[in-house]
């Protein structure tokens, strides 16, 4: 998979006026874990989201509930492009701590994970282990920025927005073992 997407961080603000100014694609495409909905600014991923899992709950309205022009030959090129390991970019629209949790995400490696209190550590306060579990929770870009691989310290698969038994497949494509637990 595409491990090094190039990400443009933006405001909620400044993501509202991309969509007015360039436009919001979007549709269904088909991936390896089944058929996902995607939106897109220009070229760039602003939403994914697994089509099959829970129902698309009220954190992600600001992206899915948006007017877009529906183009799902587009969407099912970008997930093409990103199976192919080809580049791409991500607009992530949220707040400057969301920005920094979402950045860490990106460079936890495929098949390993963190704990919520180890990704709090890295960015320097133990104490946001909460804040920095709402951010994960609150990533719009399943799959390319890899909430799944957060997990509770004391072991287990933990909660996951798209439902616990996508993010075992997620975990297990990328080799990774969960079950023992991580200090």
């Amino acid at each position: 998979m595409n491990s090094n997407p190039q990400c443009r961080y933006v405001s909620p603000k400044v993501f509202d006026h991309l969509c007015h100014d360039v436009g919001l694609t979007g549709g269904l495409a088909e991936s390896p874990f089944g058929p996902v909905m995607i939106r897109l600014v220009g070229d760039s991923i602003c939403g994914l989201g697994f089509a099959d899992c829970s129902p698309f709950k009220t954190l992600h309205t600001k992206i899915f509930d948006k007017p877009y022009k529906r183009d799902d030959a587009h969407c099912q090129h970008v997930i093409d492009t990103i199976l192919n390991k080809k580049p791409v970019s991500l607009i992530l629209a949220g707040t400057p701590f969301q920005h920094d949790v979402w950045h860490h995400l990106q460079e936890i490696p495929a098949g390993h994970y963190v704990c919520y209190q180890a990704l709090a550590e890295k960015l320097g306060d133990s104490d946001k282990t909460r804040s920095v579990a709402s951010a994960v929770a609150r990533n719009p870009i399943a799959w390319l920025v890899p909430c799944h691989r957060v997990l509770p310290k004391k072991g287990g698969i933990g909660d996951y927005y798209w439902g616990p038994k996508m993010k075992a497949t997620l975990l297990k494509r990328e080799g990774c073992n969960w079950h023992a637990p991580k200090v």
